[in-house]
């Protein structure tokens, strides 16, 4: 496989991804939680 250049992604798409992701796995380690948590 030939190594192809990074393409160049604006800060702030990066930044919106990556709240995106912490937003998901917060969810998901809140269902975990609720799950596991005996109530």
């Amino acid at each position: 496989m030939r190594k192809k250049e990074q393409p160049i992604v604006p800060l702030i798409v990066l930044k919106m991804m990556d709240e995106a992701i912490s937003q998901e796995e917060a969810s998901v380690l809140h269902k975990y939680r609720t799950a596991v948590t005996p109530s």
